[in-house]
């Protein structure tokens, strides 16, 4: 009985067929997935107890971009567009993998999923993590079918 053809990839701009897990075989590696080169979270410093100071962090700084000193625009596009969307991650300024204070509450800022999420784009700290060895790719760009960047379609960047 012959076989179903393959899913497409689950990266919206990919043209390869799902391999792993719903990615190709170039987006799972992009992914990390079923990679072991990046230490666990609790291995990382994300235990119990910074879940617990973050949970705390969060409930005095609710606000995204939103730190000890004020509100900052440098990594919020919601607080640059004047917009208070509810923070839901305690985000390092400077990444403690960088030399950046872990537990500093100078060093740490509230942000949205999507703010959180550009910044370490941004900053190559999720690239960085899936593949160490390779460039960083430029903020505010994806993968086009043909290999190249495509400007961001959300009109923020």
């Amino acid at each position: 009985m012959p076989l179903a053809p393959r899913a497409s990839c689950r990266t919206p701009t990919c043209p390869g067929r799902a391999i792993y897990r719903g990615w190709c075989t170039s987006c799972a590696e992009a992914q990390n997935h079923g990679r072991t080169t990046r230490p666990s979270a609790h291995a990382r410093g994300y235990t119990r107890e910074w879940d617990a100071y973050s949970r705390t962090w969060l409930s005095r700084y609710p606000w995204c971009g939103q730190r000890l000193s004020g509100t900052s625009t440098e990594n919020s596009r919601c607080a640059q567009a004047g917009l208070q969307v509810r923070a839901t991650c305690t985000n390092h300024l400077v990444s403690p993998k960088d030399g950046g204070s872990f537990w500093d509450p100078r060093n740490h800022e509230s942000l949205c999923r999507s703010c959180n999420t550009r910044h370490a784009i941004a900053h190559g700290l999720a690239f960085r993590n899936a593949n160490p060895d390779s460039p960083r790719p430029t903020a505010n760009t994806r993968r086009s079918p043909e290999g190249g960047g495509v400007e961001s379609p959300d009109g923020w960047g």
